[in-house]
């Protein structure tokens, strides 16, 4: 059986004819009709970002059904070798790992900045307080007693280890 493939592809404003030729178990390749190695047929695919490996440029027959087969993960791997997206995959995480944390770092300065705005704004009001004469505001323990004849207000402060 003999299977001529013929791919004419441009590149660089030139015609690039590549041949691959089955008989039987043999094959010929033939760039612009030279014969030549199949590593040198797959370097000129490969410039023209056909990655043969992955068969992103042929559809054998079977293949159709092979791939309607996978199951959705198989089918995200096969798209990910013939995109070549795969190689990127390390670089991916990292740079991922990298935003989760600048995402965390950025919350955490946020809620800082917060704190102390919130901070200064307490120190500012005791401050005021201070310049007009009013002590700190600290827990104060109003008791009223109530006798016959006259009332009797007491006011108890408490230490800091029981507020």
């Amino acid at each position: 059986m003999l299977l001529l493939l013929l791919l004419l592809l441009w590149a660089v404003c030139e015609s690039v004819f590549l041949y691959l030729t089955i008989t039987g178990a043999s094959s010929e390749y033939k760039i612009n009709s030279k014969v030549v190695p199949l590593q040198e047929y797959s370097d000129e695919l490969e410039k023209l970002g056909i990655l043969i490996k992955a068969r992103n440029f042929l559809v054998f027959q079977g293949a159709v059904e092979s791939i309607a087969m996978k199951n959705p993960k198989e089918r995200t791997q096969l798209f990910e070798e013939i995109s070549r997206s795969g190689e990127l995959a390390q670089e991916y995480d990292k740079r991922k790992k990298e935003m989760v944390k600048a995402e965390e770092d950025t919350q955490f300065n946020y809620h800082r900045k917060k704190n102390i705005a919130a901070e200064r704004k307490e120190a500012k009001q005791e401050k005021e307080e201070v310049s007009r004469g009013v002590p700190p505001s600290l827990p104060h323990i109003h008791i009223h007693s109530l006798p016959h004849s006259h009332t009797h207000t007491h006011t108890y402060t408490l230490p800091p280890s029981l507020t």
